[in-house]
């Protein structure tokens, strides 16, 4: 639930900055808040995959638990990238100072891609 309730306060700061550009939460900010999701949802995806919880928990939510993990840690490392960005717009970075920014954003299609596969694995079940 620790996770859920992450997720939400980054989705509202999320919606906030992108209703009111300018005055929302900083790329900073909003990495943190994702990481911190993803954060949460590992732990809870360990959680599931050991003890009497293994043989309650329908399969279906440790699936679920492992895509947001990498859904918002694919997020964390977004708006990694847009701090990048920002960053090199207002300290006037040449575009040889773009290798930060562009790791984020491989890291972000690497874990989106992941992500990907683990929901074409859930198809069948």
């Amino acid at each position: 639930m620790l996770a859920q309730a992450q997720a939400c306060f980054y989705e509202k700061a999320v919606r906030d900055r992108r209703e009111a550009p300018g005055s929302g939460m900083k790329p900073n900010i909003l990495a943190k808040l994702a990481m911190q999701a993803s954060i949460y949802y590992t732990a809870a995806f360990g959680h599931s995959q050991k003890g009497m919880i293994l043989t309650v928990l329908d399969p279906s939510w440790s699936g679920h638990m492992d895509y947001q993990a990498k859904q918002f840690a694919g997020a964390a490392e977004y708006w990694g990238a847009i701090l990048a960005k920002e960053t090199a717009a207002q300290t006037g970075m040449t575009s040889e100072d773009d290798g930060f920014r562009f790791g984020n954003i491989k890291k972000t299609a690497i874990f989106y891609t992941e992500y990907t596969e683990n929901i074409e694995g859930m198809e069948g079940r």
